[in-house]
C-alpha cells in the first residue's frame, strides 16, 4: 500500500471524544490515520479490523478511480433500501437469515460502515454463523468484499483462501 502512496499511521489513545472506539481519517489520501481508543473497550480487535476496512476502501478507490463502491453496495441491498435508515429492519438479529442484509443498524448508516462492520466480523468471528451460508444476502456481500480485496492487492491470489474467507 505504501508503494502506491497510501501510507497508514495507527494511533492508540486512551479515549476518543464522542465515545467512539475508533476513527479513520482519509482527508489526506496519501497519509491515512487510524485512531483506536483503548479505554474501557474489550473490542480492540473488532475496532482494528473495522477501521482497517475503511483504509482498504480508501486504497482501492485511489488505485481504481472508476470503482464506485456505493453503487456496488446498493446493488446488494433490498430493493428500495436507502442508506441512513436507523431501524432494525434487515438486521440479522431481528429477521430471518434470508432477509438479513446487515449485521447491525450501524451498518445501515452508509455503505462504508456496512462494509466495515461485515469485514470486522469476517476477521474476528470464531465460529460460522448461518448468515455466512452460501446464497444469503450477507454471504454475497462478504464474498464481494473478499473478491474486491483480492482484485486490488497484487500480493493476493484470487484462488487462495485467506482468513476472512474461512466461512465463505
Amino acid at each position: 500500500m505504501k508503494d502506491n502512496n497510501v501510507s497508514l499511521k495507527i494511533y492508540m489513545v486512551n479515549k476518543i471524544d464522542g465515545n467512539y472506539s475508533g476513527m479513520t481519517d482519509g482527508r489526506n489520501q496519501s497519509n491515512i490515520t487510524v485512531t483506536i481508543g483503548t479505554n474501557g473497550t474489550s473490542l480492540f480487535e473488532n475496532t482494528l479490523h473495522h477501521e482497517l476496512m475503511h483504509y482498504i476502501d480508501i486504497y482501492m478507490r485511489q488505485k481504481n478511480s472508476t470503482l464506485n463502491l456505493e453503487e456496488i453496495m446498493k446493488s446488494y441491498n433490498p430493493e428500495g433500501f436507502t442508506y441512513g435508515e436507523k431501524s432494525n429492519e434487515y438486521v440479522y438479529y431481528f429477521t430471518s437469515v434470508d432477509k438479513a442484509y446487515f449485521l447491525s443498524a450501524y451498518g445501515k448508516t452508509n455503505y462504508l460502515e456496512d462494509r466495515a462492520v461485515l469485514f470486522s466480523d469476517m476477521m474476528t468471528r470464531t465460529t460460522k454463523r448461518p448468515y455466512y451460508n452460501d446464497g444469503t444476502p450477507l454471504n454475497k456481500k462478504a464474498k464481494l468484499i473478499s473478491s474486491q480485496i483480492k482484485e486490488h492487492f497484487k500480493t493476493l491470489s484470487n484462488t487462495e483462501r485467506y482468513h476472512w474467507d474461512r466461512f465463505l
